[in-house]
């Protein structure tokens, strides 16, 4: 008579969540969904969770990951519901873009979106398809933080929503910055997050610039901003220090500033080449009268100041970088904690010995297949694999793979002695 097999322990949903959020790669995922059909859902919410598409200028569009990325987006409500962010880059086209407005129209849980898509071609379709699209209020309801390069399409979805964390990377006129004010007014929800690359004429504009944002958004945590000049001989280190001082006042209105960066484009000059000691003492200074900042960016250098402790940032990480958004890594704090060093780190770590014992699934489980299923090796090898990736033999890309539903009635588990 064979022995009874041990059944598994049931755990509460959160905890099974918290297991799977860290596993390292995406494919393992896959294999969590292929052990118990209680496990498919909370996977599936992993693996949707956070989706970056790229849409490279030269690809097929029938042979893009991402359009089936898009597609089970569209199709599969499930999954559309586990979208919480979502970043699409690349070149679009008059295909692409009514299907990404379709998911999106799909994806009503989203946070935030990063937008950096570069066909001029069909710019002007998809601003008015995205226009048309901002005015329902069911086309993302929820979205709290965009960046784009595009002032259009973050003025149109900020408006009515609980925005709280916006974005321009790419340089606008003076003449759009009004509409960027009003936008952010009508947000929801109070600003807390704000990046701006604006051209100014003068030193005297950009300070009044600053103090209207200042006054419009009082409630700023993060204040990024990016400024050019006409000329070269507009920004000198004496015009740079006049400059901070002239704002002082305006930025003692933001009680609750932690992060700091100003740039003045053209960069001054400094024929002893002692360009990042000058900068450090411009970055004391701002120190010194606002001792609340955690971080200070100026021209090309950054700090983290933790008590007298300064951290220099890394240039490709500094917040004037094009292709780098600073809520990527804040935002980790309020969904997957193993992204950052917190003290949720405690909590997990004492989840380890039940993360062993569920995980090393290769360890205890096997598929069995039934009489009337013909699972055979070749589905075997997939486990653990993307079905699109294995059934075409391609590269496995985690972001852009359509999960069907497997016939778990007829698979069976067995645990290994």
């Amino acid at each position: 008579m064979a022995a009874s097999q041990p059944a598994l322990p049931a755990l509460p949903e959160d905890i099974l969540f918290n297991i799977f959020s860290r596993l390292d790669e995406r494919s393992q995922l896959v294999s969590m969904m292929l052990v118990r059909r209680a496990w498919y859902g909370i996977a599936e919410r992993l693996q949707y969770a956070d989706i970056i598409l790229r849409f490279p200028l030269f690809e097929e569009v029938a042979d893009s990951r991402a359009i089936r990325c898009l597609t089970t987006l569209t199709t599969r409500q499930t999954a559309a519901n586990a979208a919480r962010h979502l970043a699409v880059s690349g070149a679009l086209n008059g295909e692409t873009i009514p299907l990404l407005l379709d998911a999106l129209s799909q994806t009503t849980r989203l946070l935030s979106l990063e937008l950096r898509v570069s066909d001029r071609t069909t710019e002007s379709t998809f601003h008015t398809l995205w226009q048309a699209s901002c005015e329902s209020s069911r086309f993302l309801p929820q979205l709290s933080a965009i960046n784009t390069e595009e002032a259009g399409v973050a003025i149109a979805v900020t408006q009515g929503r609980p925005m709280s964390v916006f974005g321009l990377p790419a340089l606008i006129g003076p003449n759009v910055l009004p509409a960027v004010i009003a936008s952010l007014q009508d947000s929801a929800t109070s600003m807390a997050q704000l990046r701006l690359f604006v051209e100014v004429e003068n030193m005297s504009t950009a300070e009044e610039m600053v103090r209207t944002l200042c006054r419009t958004l009082p409630s700023l945590s993060v204040l990024a901003l990016q400024l050019r000049f006409p000329s070269p001989c507009d920004v000198t280190w004496d015009t740079f220090g006049g400059f901070l001082d002239g704002i002082e006042p305006s930025l003692r209105r933001l009680h609750s500033l932690r992060v700091l960066g100003l740039v003045l484009i053209p960069d001054p000059i400094d024929l002893a080449s002692r360009y990042e000691e000058r900068t450090r003492e411009l970055a004391r200074s701002l120190i010194d009268r606002f001792p609340q900042l955690h971080r200070v960016e100026l021209r090309w250098h950054g700090w983290i100041i933790s008590a007298d402790e300064w951290a220099p940032v890394r240039q490709r990480r500094l917040l004037r970088q094009l292709d780098y958004w600073f809520y990527t890594d804040t935002r980790h704090r309020l969904e997957l904690a193993r992204y950052v060093d917190d003290p949720s780190r405690r909590f997990q770590a004492n989840l380890r010995p039940v993360v062993t014992q569920y995980l090393n699934t290769n360890r205890f489980f096997t598929f069995t297949p039934s009489r009337t299923m013909g699972l055979n090796r070749s589905r075997l090898r997939l486990a653990g694999r993307e079905p699109w990736s294995g059934k075409r033999g391609r590269t496995r890309h985690a972001f852009s793979v359509f999960f069907p539903l497997l016939p778990w009635d007829e698979c069976h588990l067995r645990w290994r002695s």
